[in-house]
């Protein structure tokens, strides 16, 4: 079930890639060049969700423990769900400029890493008897 998950959240995140989450940029533009402005701009420190989210779909993908793959999503989300609260980002070669509507691309992109950390949560913990009993 949580592969299934998997697949909806990169489904997602391709999609939001396409279009634009603010401004005028695509969201590939925001994914390729957002990293630019950490240390410039607080908003910057959200395209840290991206790395986040792709450790978590590694986690996911491999089958490792909810322990691993839970407290990443959890992370991403945070990380990308604080742009909400953000009234400056970078815009091109200029200053920080206000941030406006968000579009369809930014909730695209929280959906991608929302699903993601649903199908985290999925994973099902190891049974008493993988674990080994307890002494």
């Amino acid at each position: 079930m949580a592969n299934l998950f998997l697949a909806l959240s990169i489904a997602l995140y391709i999609s939001s890639l396409a279009l634009s989450p603010f401004g005028g940029w695509p969201g590939w533009a925001d994914l390729a060049f957002g990293w630019l402005g950490i240390g410039s701009v607080l908003s910057s420190l959200c395209w840290f969700a991206n790395p986040i989210l792709w450790l978590t779909w590694s986690a996911i993908g491999s089958g490792a423990r909810r322990e691993v793959s839970a407290p990443l999503s959890i992370a991403a989300l945070a990380c990308a769900g604080s742009f909400l609260f953000m009234r400056t980002a970078l815009a091109g070669e200029g200053p920080p400029a206000p941030i406006g509507p968000l579009r369809i691309g930014y909730w695209l992109w929280l959906a991608s890493i929302a699903v993601a950390g649903a199908g985290a949560f999925l994973i099902s913990p190891p049974s008493r008897s993988a674990q080994g009993a307890a002494p």
